[in-house]
C-alpha cells in the first residue's frame, strides 16, 4: 500500500481480503411503560404486574433477557422477573411478570429502578419500574365523612359469627358459630402508598389484617382490598366476642332460630364508647396512622366508635381526629 503521487488528491490504494459482514439493528419496547408493580412481604411474587416486551426483529425474542434490574442513585426499590417467561418469535413478544421485593424511594415517584432488555451484553431497551407499597390509611377517610365522622341509625341485629365471617371471631372455628347481637356500620377505608396515592389494582384481592390492642398476632378481618380501599365493619357486640359466648354447630337449628325474625336478643349496653389501638397490615406491610413528608397526611390516632341514643333512635358514630 502506498501514497498517491505529489500534486494529486491524497488517497490510498491497495488490496486485502475480508469475510462477509452482517449488521443487525434491534430494539425492545415495553408495555406498560413505566411498570407499576407491588410487593408482598409474606408471599414474594404474589403481587405482580404482567409485562410484554416487543422485540424487533422478532426472531431475537428467543434470546433477549428481561431479568436485569438496575437501581438509580438514591433508589431503594428492587424487583424480580417471575419464573414463567413466554417467548413468541413470530410476533416478537416476551411476556412475563414483574414483582417488587423492596419499595421505591418516596422521593422518586417516577421510579428508581430500570429494567434492561439485553441480547448478550447489549442493552436493546429499558423501562422504569415503580414498586408501590402499602404505607398508610389515607386522609380521605376523614374528609369523606365530613370531618366529624359518620353517624348512622342502627338496630340491634342477631348475628352468627366465626373465624370466616366479617367481623371475624378468631376463637370460633369454621364448623361452628357464636351467637351474638350486634350494632354495626361498614366504613370504606382508603389505603395509600409511599407517595400518598391510592394503591393500584395489583393489590386487588389482598387480605386485610388487624392487630387490636397490641395482641400477639394479626388476624384477618375477612375483607379484601379493591381499587385502593377496603370495607371495615365497625360496631359493638354482645356478648363480648373475646369472652364467653354461646357456640353452636354451623347451620344448626339453634343458629336458624337465633337468626329468625323476632328472636330474643342479647342486651347491648347503651351508651358506650371505644377507641382500641388498631394496627392494620396489608401484604405484610404495617399501615402507618400518619404519613411523613413526601406523602399525603393520614389520620393520626385511632377511630372512636360511640353507641348511643339520638332523638329517640339508636345511633352508631365513627369518627377520627383531625388530620
Amino acid at each position: 500500500m502506498e501514497a498517491a503521487a505529489s500534486g494529486t488528491p491524497l488517497a490510498w490504494v491497495g488490496t486485502g481480503t475480508t469475510s462477509s459482514q452482517y449488521f443487525t439493528s434491534a430494539i425492545v419496547s415495553f408495555s406498560p411503560s413505566p411498570i407499576l408493580t407491588g410487593a408482598d412481604k409474606t408471599d414474594p411474587g404474589a403481587v405482580y404486574t404482567k409485562v410484554v416486551a416487543t422485540v424487533a426483529p422478532a426472531v431475537l425474542a428467543q434470546s433477549v433477557s428481561v431479568d436485569k434490574y438496575v437501581p438509580l442513585p438514591g433508589g431503594t426499590g428492587d424487583a424480580q422477573t417471575g419464573a414463567t417467561v413466554t417467548r413468541n418469535t413470530t410476533n416478537g413478544t416476551i411476556t412475563f411478570d414483574v414483582g417488587g421485593t423492596a419499595g421505591t424511594a418516596p422521593s422518586m415517584p417516577k421510579g428508581d429502578l430500570q429494567l434492561e432488555a439485553k441480547e448478550g451484553g447489549t442493552v436493546l431497551g429499558t423501562d422504569m419500574v415503580i414498586v408501590q407499597i402499602p404505607k398508610a390509611i389515607g386522609n380521605s377517610v376523614y374528609t369523606k365523612y365530613g370531618g366529624n365522622g359518620v353517624t348512622t341509625a342502627v338496630d340491634p341485629t342477631n348475628m352468627a359469627l366465626n373465624i370466616n365471617t366479617s367481623p371475624s371471631v378468631p376463637g370460633i372455628p369454621a364448623n361452628e358459630v357464636g351467637l351474638f347481637t350486634g350494632v354495626q356500620q361498614t366504613i370504606n377505608v382508603p389505603v395509600v402508598d409511599q407517595f400518598g396515592n391510592a394503591l393500584g389494582s395489583e393489590y386487588n384481592g389482598q387480605e386485610v389484617y388487624e392487630t387490636i390492642n397490641n395482641a400477639a398476632n394479626p388476624v384477618t378481618i375477612n375483607q379484601k382490598l379493591k381499587n385502593g380501599s377496603y370495607n371495615d365493619p365497625v360496631g359493638f357486640y354482645s356478648p363480648n366476642p373475646m369472652k364467653t359466648q354461646q357456640i353452636v354447630p354451623i347451620g344448626s337449628q339453634a343458629q336458624q332460630n337465633w337468626l329468625a325474625p323476632g328472636s330474643q336478643q342479647a342486651t347491648i349496653t347503651v351508651p358506650q364508647q371505644a377507641s382500641p389501638h388498631i394496627a392494620v397490615t396489608v401484604a405484610g406491610f404495617s399501615l402507618a396512622p400518619t404519613m411523613g413528608s413526601g406523602g399525603a397526611v393520614a389520620i393520626p390516632g385511632n377511630r372512636i366508635v360511640t353507641y348511643g341514643i339520638l332523638d329517640g333512635q339508636y345511633v352508631l358514630t365513627v369518627k377520627w381526629n383531625a388530620p
